[in-house]
C-alpha cells in the first residue's frame, strides 16, 4: 500500500517543503516554489504535491501560486501512525505560464 497516490508523469512531484516556524511569513516558501515551478515549466511539466487536508495555511499558499485541489482522501489508522493527519489532498499546477 502507498500512503500517497502515484504521480502522473506530466508532473514534477514536490515531496516535502518545510520552513522553520520562526522564518515563516517572509516569502521563503513562495520563493522556493517559484523556483520549482520555473524549473518544471522549462521542462514542460506541471507540479503536484500532497498536503494535509487540515493544513489551511499550506493549502492557501499553494492556491495563491496557482495550484488547485484535484483529489482528496481520508487516511487510515495505520497511515496516521506514519503521518498524523486525518486526510490528504493532492494539489496540482498544470504545465504552462
Amino acid at each position: 500500500n502507498r500512503l500517497l497516490p502515484g504521480v502522473d508523469r506530466r508532473f514534477l512531484y514536490v515531496s516535502t517543503l518545510a520552513v522553520a516556524p520562526e522564518l515563516r511569513r517572509q516569502g521563503i516558501a513562495t520563493a522556493l516554489m517559484d523556483r520549482v515551478v520555473g524549473g518544471a515549466t522549462r521542462l514542460g511539466l506541471g507540479v503536484a504535491l500532497d498536503v494535509g487536508i487540515s493544513d489551511e495555511g499550506a493549502r492557501a499558499l499553494y492556491a495563491k501560486l496557482g495550484f488547485r485541489v484535484v483529489s482528496g482522501r481520508e487516511t487510515s489508522a495505520e497511515e496516521r501512525r506514519l503521518v498524523p493527519v486525518s486526510g490528504m489532498v493532492r494539489m496540482e499546477r498544470p504545465a504552462g505560464p
